[in-house]
């Protein structure tokens, strides 16, 4: 009887520990389960910021080529603003000497100023008054 009472203890004690075991595993498993999501969540956010990350990169050489470009118009612009106020001064020095009379024309001195942005234009002209 006590060997059988030992038996059943024996048995009763591998049952047991056989429980804890799987328990055991059974717990590695889900720590496992839960570690794999969570790496597989940590991608996906990964994959999101790259493609945030890459619309800004596009963004930023997109506004930086438009920047090149209004730069360049501007420097065109101000080039073609030089040659119009060059013309038009010469325009109003053929007008002032053809309009008054060589009897009346004394010589007078006068300047001319012209400021567009950044850009400043200043001539001195010999006028016949």
């Amino acid at each position: 009887m006590e060997k059988m009472n030992k038996q059943h203890k024996e048995a009763a004690d591998i049952y047991q520990k056989d429980i804890e075991t799987r328990k055991g595993n059974e717990n590695k498993l889900r720590e496992e389960n839960e570690y794999d999501k969570m790496v597989e969540e940590k991608d996906a956010e990964l994959k999101v910021y790259k493609m945030k990350q890459q619309k800004q990169f596009s963004s930023a050489r997109a506004l930086e080529n438009e920047l090149s470009s209004l730069k360049s118009e501007l420097a065109s612009i101000r080039e073609q603003l030089k040659a119009e106020i060059k013309e038009k001064e010469n325009l109003v020095k053929e007008h002032s000497h053809s309009m008054i009379p060589e009897s009346e024309k004394k010589h007078k001195e006068f300047t001319c100023g012209f400021h567009i942005g950044a850009m400043e234009s200043s001539t001195t002209l010999m006028l016949s008054v």
